[in-house]
Parts: structure tokens; C-alpha cells; sequence
């Protein structure tokens, strides 16, 4: 099949070939609201923990997943930045 440059049929290419990426972008971007989401939990938690009394409180057990929490907030970071970058990927797909 010839194309002629600007008929119907290289246009109707082009869209077919768009589509593909703008749905893994729109993926992308619900992927990262869900990772805020997880990492504003997160960090709540700390604060509340962080602002439990000392030793004697009936809640003073809970700082021990100061350390765990930390790590998953690191993790989740992590992971919105690679998103983050696949998303940067996904659109210079589609502009290329």
C-alpha cells in the first residue's frame, strides 16, 4: 500500500500508531496519583508516630515501625521517580 504524504490513509497510520502510547500515559498518570496517595499515608503515619509520647504510652510499642516506615516511604519514592520517567518516555514516544 503506496502513502502519499498527508491522505487519509498515512493519517489514519498515525493515529493508530498515538493511541497505544497515550493510553500507557494515561496509565502512567494514575500509577503516580495512586503512589501520592500511598507516600501521604505514609508520612502521616510517621508524623503520628513521631508525635506519640515516650515510654509508658499504651501506643509508645508503635515506634518501632519508625524504621520499616521510613524504608517504604523510600521505596515508594523511588518508584514515583522511575514513573515519573517512564511517563517523560511515553510522551517523547508520541512526539517523536
Amino acid at each position: 500500500m503506496e502513502f502519499v504524504p498527508g491522505s487519509m490513509n498515512q493519517f489514519s497510520q498515525i493515529i493508530n500508531q498515538v493511541v497505544g502510547p497515550a493510553f500507557l500515559l494515561g496509565a502512567v498518570a494514575s500509577f503516580i496519583a495512586i503512589l501520592i496517595d500511598r507516600m501521604t499515608g505514609v508520612m502521616e503515619r510517621i508524623r503520628f508516630i513521631n508525635d506519640l509520647p515516650g515510654e509508658g504510652h499504651a501506643k509508645s510499642h508503635r515506634k518501632a515501625d519508625t524504621p520499616r516506615l521510613r524504608r517504604r516511604l523510600r521505596l515508594l519514592q523511588r518508584s514515583l521517580l522511575l514513573s515519573i520517567a517512564s511517563g517523560a518516555v511515553g510522551a517523547l514516544l508520541i512526539i517523536v
